[in-house]
């Protein structure tokens, strides 16, 4: 009941969060421009990086300790919690000195870069709390406080932008203090839940780093592989074109929708199995992939829309996102199948896939941008997807003995399972 009811609320959650979010790009493109979104967009991606990979796969790797480990909740959470405070603490200090010695960020302004990097701290909070709201599987408790926060990240720009107050500096403050709110919000929700104490164990955190670190790699790689050709454009081209293309990558990426609503009610599911859960992760990567096809059919017949929402700045940027839309299909199975490895113990085999991929896309950008501009860096991008899912659908099929067909299309007994599971969900 609990997988049904995340998946129902995953699905309810993602439809307002992409109304939300869509809402917000408007706002920002329409008043920023594509120079100054470019600036933006790249601030919030350094912001972003360090947010999800700073903690060195600490936030990734915790709750299989948590809920597959012999060590008590009370240990593993009390020397997390201590790691990420003052790795946040340490992070935030290189960075300041990085700013006054003019190696990065100097180009925005002190309060600008502050609150940005503090905000990593909480972001910090903000992921290690989700996570414990996913290993509980109350993803529907989650969701909630989700969409409060991106709602009001919604209403303080779009007020901002109603009065003509709305730029780039403002729109990077507001992003990190409401951040800041909302990973203190959670973490305070969910601490009750859980024994924490400040008590750091040393033999724990070295087991967890043997893990961490192969866990870490393997998210660094897949997200560079989404990432990397924006930094790219912004070293090769400018910020205008990198504004453009981020837009473009933003629309495109509403395909995950299938993915990011599955995920973490698959996971809160899994972690709490004791049998053998293969059969699930590949009904799960099977139902991803025809649902993510169809949602590209849709999203090709919208890209005329693009031009009239956004403003004719943004007209030349239809082909690409559905360049982008191609590859997003194959990489929407990566993103489900993963879970198989890591909930094997096998992350490095993850880790693997995600390094082949990020050096065929790394290959593709440096070569095709210079011929192509932004469609360059979507053909590129697009490829690396392609391998991405396919490497995954091979290495299952060879691991447990499953067709390609099997993996991939939807049968008559899948629908008769899909119609059963909606007529009890009603």
């Amino acid at each position: 009941m609990s997988f049904k009811r995340n998946l129902i609320s995953n699905v309810i959650f993602q439809i307002f969060n992409i109304l939300l979010a869509f809402c917000i790009s408007v706002i920002v493109a329409r008043a920023l421009g594509p120079e100054y979104q470019g600036k933006a967009a790249f601030f919030l991606l350094i912001i972003t990086t360090i947010s999800e990979f700073g903690n060195i796969g600490v936030n990734n790797s915790f709750v299989y300790f948590l809920k597959k480990s012999d060590y008590s909740s009370e240990e593993v959470l009390g020397t997390n919690l201590i790691f990420l405070l003052l790795d946040g603490a340490l992070i935030f200090l290189v960075l300041s000195i990085l700013r006054i010695s003019g190696m990065i960020f100097s180009a925005y302004s002190i309060i600008t870069f502050s609150i940005g990097a503090i905000s990593i701290i909480f972001a910090y909070l903000t992921a290690m709390s989700s996570e414990l709201y996913v290993a509980r599987e109350e993803v529907y408790k989650l969701n909630i406080y989700l969409i409060v926060f991106k709602g009001l990240r919604l209403l303080t720009l779009a007020s901002l932008y109603v009065v003509g107050k709305l730029n780039m500096d403002l729109y990077l403050i507001i992003m990190g203090l409401v951040s800041i709110l909302e990973g203190l919000t959670l973490y305070l929700s969910v601490k009750n839940y859980y024994s924490f104490s400040f008590k750091f164990n040393f033999r724990f955190f070295k087991v967890e780093m043997k893990y961490a670190i192969k866990m870490i790699l393997a998210y660094l790689f897949i997200y560079l592989n989404y990432k990397v050709d924006q930094i790219f454009i912004k070293v090769m081209i400018d910020d205008y074109q990198l504004g453009l293309y981020s837009v473009a990558v933003y629309l495109a990426e509403l395909l995950f929708l299938i993915p990011t609503c599955i995920n973490s009610a698959l996971i809160g599911k899994i972690v709490n199995m004791k049998t053998d859960f293969a059969g699930v992760i590949i009904k799960t990567i099977k139902i991803t992939f025809n649902l993510s096809i169809f949602l590209c059919l849709i999203g090709c017949l919208c890209t005329n829309l693009v031009p009239i929402v956004y403003g004719q700045e943004y007209a030349t940027i239809k082909i690409t996102i559905i360049i982008l839309f191609i590859g997003i299909i194959f990489a929407s199975i990566g993103k489900v199948g993963y879970t198989y490895f890591t909930m094997n113990n096998k992350p490095e085999i993850h880790m693997y896939i995600s390094l082949f991929t990020l050096i065929s896309n790394l290959i593709g950008n440096f070569i095709l941008i210079p011929l192509m501009g932004i469609n360059g860096a979507a053909i590129a991008s697009s490829i690396s997807y392609i391998l991405y899912g396919i490497i995954y659908v091979i290495i299952i099929n060879k691991f447990e003995k499953v067709s390609y067909s099997n993996i991939l299309f939807i049968n008559i007994e899948d629908l008769k399972e899909i119609k059963k599971i909606i007529k009890t969900s009603r």
